[in-house]
């Protein structure tokens, strides 16, 4: 059997802090739950036993919804749980006595699988590879936020790429409105796959299905900046998000452009000044981890450790000329964690770290240090 983390859930005072309404109704769909139910009203103390002991080969249908619940339903998730329901027909009956539990759980009775596809964004959430693509300071050009009516036409219009991809027509969009910016969890089909399996007789078979993954885009308005986490970087589909949110939100397929987002020539130019973070919080140093060097004859040269810049240094004049960084590791250590962070940077518009709130500072100091265009 699979191992549940059902700690909260199986504490009486935690299901407490859920409507008795809401939890009899979700109860009721479980045998389990059922048993924990006396006319109309719950044993808690009954209901935490099940949920802290499950039966050897018990239906697990309850445990995987609640384990579900139970890991988006934290405190710190209660706006994006609002925000999920606003303008559902269900959320009238909430009122205004709601607690981050009872939204997750009034999402799951009425739709869970949107509970689902936001769980599988937030455990994937924060994603580390990004692409980014700068949007054009074109005259008369203004963002149009993501009402109903955009959503479809841009839902329409991945729709009509991935069909002539052979991947269906299965997208689904679910978008969040975050400070400064907007996340667009997309969901998407991949092509068919077909594998072996054993059906309930023993006997040996096949399945034929469309795996299920998701992306996010990120948009900020605020900076006219697009930010790819996507799954299988294909040029085609990149440049399905680049046009296509360009021209759904800006009018204009080419607003966002293919210029580069990202350069390292300030560690040439400015060499082991490019390291400095005293001038930005929450930074107490940087080093560099690794450099890639590439010559105008395509050769690649690799540094590694904090020696790397004076090593480049060294190189021959012939051999530094028209050359260029193509890619830099630095280890950055933050104020307010004890694990260093490592961040990628590849010339062009790629980069790599782990975007949350230490990635906003993070990339604050690419901005100072000029290795980003803010």
């Amino acid at each position: 059997m699979k191992i549940y983390n059902l700690k909260r859930f199986s504490k009486p005072e935690f299901l407490r802090q859920i409507n008795p309404k809401r939890l009899l109704a979700f109860l009721r769909k479980f045998p389990q739950g059922e048993a924990a139910v006396n006319d109309r009203e719950i044993d808690y103390d009954f209901l935490s036993e099940i949920l802290a002991s499950p039966e050897p080969g018990a239906d697990t249908s309850i445990f995987d919804a609640l384990a579900m619940i139970d890991a988006i339903s934290n405190d710190g998730n209660f706006d994006l749980l609002r925000r999920l329901i606003e303008n559902k027909s269900y959320a009238g009956k909430l009122g205004d006595d709601v607690t981050a539990a009872d939204l997750a759980l009034t999402i799951w009775l009425y739709e869970p699988e949107l509970l689902e596809n936001v769980l599988n964004w937030h455990d994937r959430c924060y994603p580390r590879s990004f692409i980014y693509f700068r949007g054009l300071l074109v005259p008369r050009r203004y963002f149009v936020p993501p009402k109903p009516s955009l959503l479809r036409r841009l839902t329409r219009s991945l729709n009509k790429v991935f069909q002539r991809k052979k991947r269906g027509r299965n997208i689904k969009v679910t978008v969040l409105d975050e400070s400064e910016e907007y996340q667009f969890m997309i969901r998407k089909g991949e092509p068919y796959s077909r594998d072996s399996a054993i059906k309930e007789n023993g006997s040996s078979g096949s399945i034929y299905y469309r795996p299920e993954r998701f992306d996010l885009v990120v948009l900020r308005p605020k900076i006219a900046e697009l930010r790819l986490a996507i799954h299988r970087k294909a040029p085609w589909l990149i440049e399905a998000y680049r046009t296509l949110f360009g021209y759904v939100f800006y009018g204009e397929k080419e607003y966002f452009s293919r210029e580069d987002v990202f350069t390292l020539n300030p560690l040439l130019s400015e060499g082991a000044d490019t390291l400095v973070c005293r001038d930005v919080p929450g930074i107490d140093e940087v080093t560099i981890v690794q450099l890639k060097f590439r010559t105008q004859h395509g050769e690649i040269y690799a540094f590694h450790g904090p020696g790397g810049l004076g090593m480049l240094k060294n190189l021959k004049n012939d051999v530094l000329t028209n050359g260029e960084i193509v890619s830099a590791k630095f280890k950055v250590r933050l104020a307010s964690s004890t694990a260093d962070r490592m961040v990628t940077v590849k010339d062009g518009n790629m980069a790599e770290f782990k975007y949350d709130a230490d990635g906003e500072i993070i990339e604050k100091w690419l901005i100072k240090r000029k290795f980003k265009n803010g």
